[in-house]
């Protein structure tokens, strides 16, 4: 039975047509072709025509060349109304998806040469879609742990076909099934060391799947497709184990197996296993790195005087995979114990010494029967000898977790300085501290003329300094402030002018720069604040500024001079010259308040006015030392008579 059957006609003139009739008889998966069947007919509508002439002529058809000889129009009036003109089969090939749309030619030739009667050339052509031939079956597969399955789905184009399936990944590969009509195939990813020992840096590995299609023994075709073995994170992730210890004698000997804070030195371990072909990239105790990690050993990290209680171990592997644990110890939060000690004369000339301590001290237990105790003690020795003092305890009062000690020492003479050192310890740790006593200084010491202070002194209740001395040679009324006898500084005051003398000395050179202050003006009603300023330090400063009629003036300590007026001036109504306007008197030779020492850099504008805007223009003669230059005003636009104000400014030197 055909599969399908098609009629096509094109009518042509004088009363003819052309018909062609399709048959897709069967169809060959092996092959991938059609056999197509066809009748090719000449139709009339009018009168019957016979020729004695004979054609020779092709036609195309599912792109088969058919050639048509000897062919003699023999058309009757009565039936049939139409002639065979050529009949017979073709093959036709297929697309590799199996689809076919055929084409056709169809033609007569020209025969109106012979007869009114006779047909003309005549030609029909077009297309045919043919029945789809089943092909290669699609192959899909899931993404899958290594170590289950995935499952293998065919689609296939026909229900006899059959596959066979292999596999790739690295340098692996194999058969699944051999021409197999199942469509749906699990397939376990085993042995997993095969899979993973080929992704030791990787986290999945992608498996190419090959389909080969069978129709009975023929190969039809083959078609791949990928999935992603992977390596799970819970089975493929490193493991570790951590674990803490306390490895000093103090800590050992004082408490029941807790560390002490900031004394314990507590020894961490770590050991990281790799796992399914993976090695360890990087491992940490409390983000410290152990050199160069080994799978499966042990390496161990010393926190010396140990802060932390809580230890985090950590680890990552070659695939990037990340594990952690942790581990906390028991632990005192001990106070390191602390001292700040002061030794102090209790009079400048007297021999009784005070020495006073502050600090930290942990008051707490470090066991049940080992309470923290303080114990503090002091020694002295003359300077320059070696024979210490019996040590003295320094006894503490301890608030909280601080405490406070003193202690007096008698005998020290204020002639000699002597050193000392304090031994502070609690149950966890002791420390020395060593310090010098200098020699008692008297509280003055005085001469025929002059008194001079040796400890802090207070003059008129405000000010303070460490030394002094106070002096009325001459008349001059003057304070000196001194350091191991060289003056440094002082304040004098003129008994003829009154003046202050300000005085600061280099050293002992003997040479001092002078400031000096004059007296207040006596008409002054109100406090005035003046600051002085340096000309060590001040680039250049104003020495003289005034005003004289219109114009502002100064004058600086380098030699520069400057001056500057607002100036007012009417001017009648402007003049068109070309484009523009100007004024037609000028304006100018104002004399300067004072002579400069060569002719100064000139600068004039002009405020705008109603009417426009307007520049000025110099116009000669210009400038000299004494006086400014001439100028008039010009702009786009007219205006009537009114003033226009100049700003005029100039800058040049006076010495």
């Amino acid at each position: 039975m055909a599969l399908q059957s098609d009629e096509f006609e094109k009518a042509g003139e004088r009363g003819y047509s052309l018909k062609l009739i399709l048959t897709e008889e069967s169809i060959s998966v092996s092959s991938n072709t059609s056999l197509v069947s066809y009748e090719f007919y000449l139709v009339r509508t009018n009168y019957g025509f016979f020729a004695s002439k004979v054609y020779n002529w092709n036609i195309k058809i599912g792109g088969n060349t058919i050639g048509i000889s000897n062919f003699r129009f023999q058309i009757s009036t009565d039936d049939p109304e139409e002639q065979l003109i050529k009949k017979g089969q073709v093959t036709v090939a297929h697309a590799y998806d199996g689809k076919k749309t055929m084409s056709f030619s169809v033609s007569t030739p020209n025969a109106s040469d012979i007869s009114n009667y006779a047909p003309k050339a005549m030609e029909m052509t077009g297309t045919w879609a043919l029945t789809t031939i089943p092909r290669a079956s699609t192959i899909y597969a899931i993404d899958a742990n290594i170590g289950s399955s995935t499952l293998i789905t065919i689609s296939r184009a026909s229900s006899s076909f059959t596959h066979t399936i292999s596999y790739k990944f690295g340098d692996k590969s194999g058969f699944i099934a051999t021409k197999t009509a199942k469509t749906s195939i699990p397939w376990s990813l085993t042995p997993a060391y095969d899979f993973y020992k080929r992704i030791p840096n990787a986290k999945y590995i992608t498996v190419t799947l090959t389909c080969q299609t069978y129709s009975g023994s023929t190969l039809i075709g083959q078609t791949t497709t990928t999935f992603r073995a992977n390596a799970p994170e819970a089975t493929c992730k490193p493991t570790l184990k951590g674990s803490v210890g306390i490895v000093d004698e103090t800590t050992l000997a004082l408490t029941d197996g807790q560390a002490i804070r900031y004394i314990s030195t507590i020894a961490a371990t770590i050991n990281c296993v790799a796992k399914n072909a993976s090695t360890i990239a990087r491992c940490t105790i409390n983000g410290v790195e152990i050199p160069n990690p080994v799978s499966g050993k042990d390496f161990t990290i010393q926190f010396e005087r140990a802060e932390a209680w809580h230890y985090l171990f950590e680890v990552w592997d070659s695939r990037g995979y990340y594990n952690s644990t942790y581990v906390d110890i028991d632990m005192h939060p001990y106070i390191p114990l602390t001292c700040a000690p002061q030794i102090t004369r209790d009079e400048p000339t007297g021999d009784t010494v005070t020495v006073t301590c502050k600090g930290n001290f942990w008051n707490a237990n470090f066991s049940a029967s080992r309470a923290n105790k303080l114990y503090l003690t002091v020694q002295y020795v003359e300077k320059g000898k070696s024979s210490w003092s019996t040590a003295t305890e320094i006894p503490a009062t301890v608030t909280d977790n601080t405490y406070r000690a003193a202690v007096k020492l008698s005998g020290l003479s204020y002639l000699n300085a002597y050193d000392f050192r304090i031994y502070a310890q609690d149950e966890a740790m002791h420390f020395t501290l060593t310090g010098t006593l200098s020699k008692g200084v008297p509280v003055f010491d005085w001469g025929e003329k002059d008194f001079r202070f040796n400890v802090p002194v207070e003059v008129m209740g405000a000010m303070k300094s460490d030394w002094c001395k106070v002096d009325a040679k001459g008349g001059w009324s003057s304070l000196s402030l001194q350091k191991n006898g060289v003056t440094m500084s002082g304040l004098t005051v003129n008994p003829d002018t009154g003046n202050l003398n300000i005085l600061m000395y280099y050293g002992d050179s003997g040479y001092a720069e002078r400031y000096v202050l004059n007296t207040p003006d006596k008409a002054i009603s109100e406090d005035i604040v003046y600051y002085l300023l340096s000309t060590k330090n001040v680039q250049d400063y104003v020495v003289a500024q005034g005003s004289s009629g219109n114009w502002r003036w100064r004058k600086w300590n380098s030699g520069v001079a400057e001056c500057w007026q607002r100036y007012a001036y009417e001017t009648p109504a402007m003049v068109a010259v070309g484009g523009i306007f100007y004024s037609p008197e000028n304006v100018g030779g104002l004399a300067y308040p004072f002579e400069f020492l060569a002719k100064p850099t000139e600068l004039v504008s002009c405020d705008g006015h109603v009417g426009g805007w307007y520049a000025a223009a110099n116009d000669l003669p210009t400038n000299t030392t004494k006086e400014t230059g001439y100028y008039h005003f010009f702009g786009a636009r007219s205006r009537p008579a009114g003033y226009i104000a100049m700003n005029i400014y100039e800058i040049g030197r006076w010495k």
